[in-house]
This record gives C-alpha cells, sequence and structure tokens, in this order.
C-alpha cells in the first residue's frame, strides 16, 4: 500500500477492515458510529499518527506495528481483543473495557503503566515493555490463564496470588 490521504480509497477499504503494512498511511478518516464493523486491522502502518473514533460495535482492534501512534482513542465497550504490539510511541492506553480478554502490548517502549486491568481478562503479554514498572491488579483477575512480561527491564517483579515471581 502507497497512498497516504486518498479518502475514496480509504472509504473502500474500510469495507473490508483490514489495512496492512500502509507505510504512508498518516490517519484513518471518521469511521462511522454505527454500523457492523465489528473488526479493524490495521497493523504495520508505520506513519500512523492516530486513530478516529472508535465505532462501538468494534470486539476487535488490532493496530499492531504502528510506531508512530503515541495514543489509542477511547476503546468502545464490547471490545474483547485488543493487540497494539510493537507500537514503539505508545505512551498509555485509554481505559480498557470490561469485556476485554486479551490484551497485546508487547514491545510497546515507551509504556510506564497500564490501566486498570478487567476481571474478563484472560491473555496479557506485555513482554519487551522496557519501560512498563508495574502490572495493576494483578491478583485480582480471577480468568487470567496466560500472562507474559519477559523482558520488561524497569519491572522488578510480579505478584500472582499469594506467591511473588521474580523477574529473572
Amino acid at each position: 500500500c502507497n497512498w497516504s490521504q486518498d479518502t475514496t480509497v480509504l472509504n473502500t477499504l474500510l469495507a473490508m477492515p483490514s489495512v496492512h503494512r500502509c507505510e504512508n498511511l498518516l490517519a484513518l478518516p471518521e469511521l462511522p458510529s454505527t454500523g457492523s464493523l465489528q473488526i479493524l486491522e490495521m497493523y504495520g502502518c508505520l506513519q500512523l499518527q492516530e486513530l478516529p473514533a472508535l465505532p462501538t460495535t468494534l470486539v476487535k482492534l488490532d493496530c499492531s506495528g504502528c510506531t508512530k501512534l503515541q495514543q489509542l482513542p477511547t476503546l468502545p465497550g464490547q471490545l474483547t481483543e485488543l493487540k497494539c504490539g510493537e507500537c514503539s510511541g505508545l505512551r498509555r492506553l485509554p481505559r480498557l473495557p470490561s469485556n476485554l480478554r486479551e490484551l497485546r502490548c508487547q514491545d510497546c517502549n515507551e509504556l510506564v503503566i497500564l490501566p486498570k486491568l478487567p476481571l474478563s481478562l484472560e491473555v496479557l503479554n506485555c513482554s519487551g515493555c522496557k519501560q512498563l514498572r508495574r502490572l495493576p491488579n494483578i491478583v485480582t483477575l480471577p480468568n487470567l490463564r496466560e500472562l507474559c512480561c519477559k523482558g520488561c527491564e524497569s519491572m522488578d517483579h510480579v505478584r500472582v496470588g499469594n506467591r511473588l515471581v521474580i523477574r529473572v
């Protein structure tokens, strides 16, 4: 993909919500707030700097590898899966929806802290987040089945249940 702001092409592509490796894409047009868009995948858009407001129907968002992206918009309440790994400019995440089951934010080098994690969370991968200092409320997540925080150099330990797991 080698275009930047042609909204006709963008609107056509959004009918099929997968925009991969569009290296010159700076922004997406406004997305319809209603409708049937449930999945939005746009990984590898290296110049993408911001996302528009997301539709309330969205259940999966993948913006992995969008290295210029510094923040995400408010996440819809129905979102169950968020993949924002390798977004090296991402400094913070917005409030996470209560239905979120999967959060993959690995290799987000500027991410210092995660927001409160929802009780529904099953998978958390924050490996390689070199500035991440701690994980919030990890002990209160009854559904968590996968936790990966390898390579989080600023984090010295993770408390899971009644045990203290020391980073090696």
